[in-house]
């Protein structure tokens, strides 16, 4: 079953609450809508559980719409758990959770086997059963919590729609919620979606976030991706990252925001002078978060015509130099200063935000190398987060190596979408392996070990495999020598980018004053 909402705008009280939503959660999914007090989550679970009627567009379960469902199957397909709820006096936890089989039966019906059934499962998988003969209002709040679920699974519905079900429990019943969530969603396939505030566990329970600003959809995708730094400063007005934790696991580190910088000079030395680069704030966030999927794909047998094995061996040279070169010598043995190294990634930012929408768009032009084009190669919040680390922010200020770089690439693209496989050849390569060269620039530089450095270390342990995967993908494409050819260019045209904005960058001297 599938829960959409198509343009969903709704008012409350006169007031604009929900301004356009778009969403899709399918069948299966545990999902985390998460967003600042008066943003519009609340209203959005309770119009999607037909509780509210929009004011435009629409709210529709299988492609019905959920208003206009008998209350019966409404009921079966859809269970809300709202955010307060008076349990009904003098009843037991047994009576409370035989409530949910209402929505099952006619009034004149008798009580069944199957409700008896339908009940003592609920209360064993919410784990109430010792609680069955107690009263409703002496259990605790997370006791009460867990029977207003185990009432919500009698009623046996597909989607669990749950709107802040966290609200006045200590953080041991939190988190014995949360694990009862994904069991419900991973042993039982039920569908969940939860309205949190605590963006902690949005990261650790859920596999999809969506984030809503102002009555709209400010991003929505895996919450490693959605929670960056340009969504903790827009949407929650603080300045926000994820850190790992010595275990491993990722947790939020955030602060409220830092004043921003004042506008700052660097002065780089290049063929034709002196250009001054100015920190700038970065761009306004777009409505909406793309996210990649990242395929497996089955390698076949690299043989002498594979695109992969032709990169590497057309490539060799330019790699071997761009490695030798001063810039990336001091990069790796971590001694490079702190405004050279915002310097350069001041510049990798303005080359992976020119090319991301490239790709987008090569990936709706060419079906053939769609799952390769589509996937999130470049690192746009990566980079941010690196800069942020460094209390920097983007330059409005593009090299003259980046910009001849964008300008290429842009029109090989328009002509040649396969071209961008060669782009992400080198790309994806020269961030493999490389946790060792970013844990040496965090020391030079006397980052604390909580710094992620994602741009060199994008994806940690994980990265080998995805460039395994990657380099099997290539040779799974079925390309003419003219496509092969240009793919290459591309790369070599790549590499030629960091060779000569690593000149530019080490020839100069940067006054970067960053506080």
């Amino acid at each position: 079953m599938t829960l959409v909402a198509d343009a969903l705008h709704v008012h409350l009280g006169g007031a604009a609450v929900l301004c356009g939503i778009d969403l899709r959660i399918d069948a299966g999914e545990i999902v985390a809508i998460v967003g600042p007090n008066g943003s519009g989550k609340s209203t959005l679970v309770r119009t999607l559980a037909g509780l509210l009627k929009p004011e435009s567009g629409r709210a529709s379960i299988d492609g019905k719409m959920v208003r206009t469902l008998p209350p019966r199957q409404r009921a079966s397909r859809l269970g809300l758990l709202a955010q307060t709820a008076e349990p009904p006096s003098l009843t037991t936890v047994h009576e409370h959770v035989g409530l949910g089989r209402h929505s099952k039966r006619s009034i004149l019906s008798r009580w069944t086997s199957g409700d008896t059934k339908a009940v003592t499962k609920a209360m064993d998988t919410c784990e109430v059963t010792r609680l069955g003969t107690r009263r409703i209002e002496n259990l605790s709040g997370g006791e009460r919590q867990r029977v207003r679920l185990a009432t919500l699974m009698a009623q046996d519905p597909a989607h669990l729609l749950l709107d802040e079900p966290l609200t006045g429990l200590d953080i041991e019943h939190q988190l014995g919620l949360l694990h009862l969530l994904q069991k419900l969603n991973t042993d039982h396939g039920r569908t969940v979606v939860c309205v949190l505030h605590d963006l902690d566990l949005a990261l650790r329970f859920f596999a999809r976030v969506v984030v809503i600003h102002e009555g709209r959809v400010a991003a929505d995708g895996p919450p490693s991706e959605v929670l960056c730094p340009r969504i903790f400063e827009s949407v929650f007005r603080v300045d926000g990252r994820i850190g790992w934790e010595i275990d491993g696991e990722p947790v939020i580190m955030c602060r409220r925001c830092r004043p921003k910088p004042d506008p700052a000079t660097v002065e780089v030395t290049v063929e034709s002078g002196a250009a001054n680069a100015y920190l700038a704030d970065a761009g306004p966030i777009k409505n909406g978060v793309t996210t990649m999927s990242h395929p497996t794909i089955e390698s076949k047998p690299q043989t002498a015509d594979s695109l992969a094995l032709k990169l590497k061996q057309g490539t060799q040279d330019l790699h071997d130099q761009a490695e030798a070169g001063p810039f990336q010598q001091r990069m790796v043995d971590g001694k490079l200063l702190r405004a050279e190294y915002v310097a350069f990634l001041q510049q990798v930012l303005h080359v992976h935000r020119a090319v991301e929408p490239l790709f987008r768009d090569a990936a709706a032009r060419e079906p053939r190398f769609a799952d390769m084009l589509h996937q999130n190669h470049f690192r746009v919040t990566k980079i941010e987060e690196d800069l942020l680390d460094l209390d920097a922010a983007p330059s409005d200020i593009v090299l003259p190596s980046a910009q001849r770089f964008i300008d290429s690439v842009t029109e090989s693209a328009d002509s040649d979408p396969l071209s961008l496989i060669g782009v992400l050849y080198v790309k994806e390569g020269a961030t493999n392996g490389n946790k060792i060269v970013a844990k040496r620039i965090r020391d030079g530089l006397g980052l604390d070990g909580s710094v992620a450095m994602g741009y060199l270390d994008p994806h940690g342990a994980d990265q080998r495999k995805r460039w395994t995967a990657f380099k099997g993908s290539l040779d799974s494409l079925d390309v003419s020598d003219g496509e092969r050819s240009r793919c290459l260019e591309a790369a070599r045209a790549t590499f030629r980018l960091f060779m000569d904005l690593s000149a530019e960058l080490a020839d100069c001297s940067p006054q970067l004053h960053v506080s």
